[in-house]
């Protein structure tokens, strides 16, 4: 269980209120956008049975100041880039290419490698929100394949309407090990499927992940 866990309409209040302390900035800075992705995308893509204790925001796919943002989290009753292993509050997680690996993102054109843009997730006046495309997120989910991920792949395929072709094809976009590590893991992904479907065939149970 999380100590100080963020869900959905707690995420919404966070976003509010970093907009919010951003107005009263006397720096007048440019717009910032913030890629959220694991739990904080999940959230973002409209989970209501999901909680986190951190908004992970993914460095080279957003737009930052890092001045600004402590400034913004400490307004909206979060810490920012905690280092201690002991987390007491719900946090805001910067996190650059190197232990976490994800496809390419190209800042120029605003694509990733699959060739798809970033999802607006929620806009202020001073910074947005966005979240990579489902499949890269789901792909993401599928290196560590933890219950909890394979739950969140599931909500994504039937929330957002992706398929097992989808994140095999966004899988092939990330760096060569965890490539592999995914690519094997897949098979949890089309064990699941499988069960489901004979399930729906026999007229038993609800979708996976409802």
């Amino acid at each position: 269980a999380h100590q100080d866990p963020i869900d959905a309409i707690r995420l919404r209040g966070i976003f509010e209120a970093m907009d919010e302390a951003a107005s009263r900035d006397p720096v007048k800075r440019e717009r910032q956008i913030l890629c959220v992705f694991g739990a904080a995308a999940i959230l973002s893509y409209g989970s209501t049975a999901r909680q986190t204790q951190d908004i992970d925001v993914w460095k080279p796919a957003s737009r930052l100041n890092d001045r600004a943002l402590r400034q913004m989290a400490k307004a909206a009753g979060i810490d920012y880039d905690p280092r201690e292993l002991e987390r007491q509050k719900a946090y805001l997680q910067i996190v650059d290419d190197g232990v976490v690996k994800m496809p390419f993102y190209d800042k120029e054109a605003f694509i990733w490698a699959n060739g798809q843009k970033s999802e607006n997730i929620w806009s202020g006046d001073h910074i947005t929100i966005v979240a990579p495309p489902p499949a890269i997120v789901a792909a993401a989910k599928m290196v560590r394949a933890e219950p909890q991920d394979l739950e969140d792949v599931a909500f994504l395929m039937n929330a957002k309407g992706i398929s097992i072709q989808d994140i095999s094809r966004a899988i092939q976009h990330f760096p060569s090990n965890a490539r592999s590590q995914a690519s094997e893991n897949m098979v949890y992904l089309e064990f699941a499927n499988a069960a489901e479907a004979k399930n729906r065939a026999l007229g038993k149970g609800k979708g996976y992940g409802e």
